[in-house]
């Protein structure tokens, strides 16, 4: 089973790390919009970081009842494999 990130208010960049509960010895330490607001006429791409703790198999973000897969491989626009900031791009 994945881990969640859950997104409280999107339109102004705030969030709210909610894990699932089988993920509770994991912890969300630090989390990033860019750009750190977004207004509700963004074309562009909004990148969502997240710094989880633990070794996790996999982390999805939860957006409008979807899970977008997260990346801390190296690869899908992730900066550095393994380092445990996973990586999420939405494009609205």
């Amino acid at each position: 089973m994945a881990n969640r990130l859950g997104l409280a208010v999107v339109l102004v960049g705030l969030a709210a790390g909610a894990i699932a509960p089988a993920a509770k010895a994991q912890n969300v330490t630090r989390m990033v919009f860019t750009p750190p607001v977004v207004p509700d006429t963004q074309t562009d791409p909004v990148r969502f970081e997240a710094t989880v703790t633990g070794n996790l198999p996999s982390v999805v973000f939860d957006y409008n009842g979807a899970d977008r897969p997260m990346f801390d491989n190296g690869t899908n626009g992730d900066r550095v494999a393994g380092d445990g900031v996973c990586y999420v791009t939405h494009f609205f």
